[in-house]
């Protein structure tokens, strides 16, 4: 059922349980044949517009600080600094280090807490600028703590002719992705032999070749693979039958698995996507490597690692683990995000 904000309702909150959101991602939880660890965690879902959105912008900011408090732990606050960081509101965070330096001990307490409420008010003007209007911006996710967090939705995102639901699902596997705790780096690295010279500073093609990016739009795939077969594959060669189900991965992909051996036949059913915007993303991005061993590296080396780590944020880590171990380490996936 689509949900659309009426005038004068401006905020929104649902709680929702983590695994909630699964079932109604998969239609069913746990998806066959994993057995996964029910693990308590509950994720905020705000829908907003005007002012509401300035008051969910000032709830998480002022949450980056805990006025009157001591703070998030280093993790939780390492992890919504880099959210800011995508918005271009890091500046502001590195005053708060530069001010509070600078001022006398016996005033400090004072001038932070000051500090921090001026902050506060500063960077819920630069979130609520740059998340409600962003031409493209639909939602985002920032961690509260570790084992919940907020999902925001703008209202572009409630008028979505598929609905917000691929939103949801996007922004809940940021938020397993959060719970989960890799330390593996978000930014890709050592690009430049992996993108086309003259696409180096494309800002776009930068934020979705980033591995919680395209681990959240690989989940969209296997959502819609799932409805179709009520199987997940637990093997690499299973997972490639995964993207050769999808109308945008199937003429770039089949080509670099029939010259591995794979026998891929012509009569594909592709399995039906509630929204082809996330795999369109991903396939145009094959568009900007180098050559076609760079995208059939990709292939082979990062989305087939990639779904072993959706696997583990699904709650089954002892299938991730069995999967993972039938692919050689390490490969472009270390080299890209290690």
């Amino acid at each position: 059922m689509r949900f659309r904000l009426p005038l004068k309702h401006y905020f929104r909150v649902e709680e929702r349980r983590s695994n909630d959101q699964l079932t109604m991602d998969f239609g069913e939880f746990p998806p066959f044949p994993l057995k996964c660890i029910e693990k308590d965690s509950v994720v905020r879902i705000v829908r907003a517009a005007g002012i509401g959105g300035l008051l969910n912008c000032f709830q998480i900011s002022r949450k980056l600080f805990f006025i009157g408090g001591s703070g998030p732990d280093v993790k939780i606050r390492s992890s919504i600094e880099s959210e800011l960081t995508r918005y271009g509101a890091m500046e502001l965070v590195r005053l708060l280090n530069i001010g509070t330096s600078r001022c006398p001990k016996t005033l400090r307490p004072l001038v932070v807490r000051a500090f921090m409420v001026g902050l506060v008010l500063l960077l819920t003007i630069v979130l609520s600028r740059m998340m409600y209007r962003r031409e493209n911006g639909l939602g985002v996710f920032f961690p509260t703590d570790r084992f919940s967090g907020r999902i925001s939705l703008t209202e572009k995102a409630t008028r979505l002719k598929t609905g917000i639901e691929p939103v949801l699902s996007h922004e809940h596997l940021h938020f397993l992705q959060h719970r989960d705790g890799e330390q593996h780096e978000r930014v890709a690295k050592n690009l430049s032999q992996f993108i086309r010279e003259k696409n180096h500073g494309n800002v776009t093609l930068l934020y979705i070749l980033e591995k919680r990016e395209v681990e959240a739009r690989l989940h969209e795939m296997v959502l819609s693979w799932y409805r179709a077969k009520k199987e997940l594959p637990l093997t690499p060669e299973g997972f490639l039958d995964i993207l050769c189900a999808s109308a945008c991965f199937y003429e770039r992909v089949v080509e670099f698995l029939r010259m591995d051996g794979y026998a891929v036949g012509s009569d594909v059913t592709f399995c039906e996507e509630r929204d082809t915007m996330f795999s369109s993303q991903l396939g145009d991005a094959f568009a900007y490597m180098t050559d076609s061993q760079c995208q059939y590296r990709f292939v082979m080396e990062v989305l087939t690692v990639m779904y072993g780590n959706l696997l583990r944020y699904y709650g089954d880590e002892a299938a991730s683990r069995r999967y993972l171990t039938d692919i050689s380490r390490p490969n472009l996936y270390d080299s890209l995000y290690g």
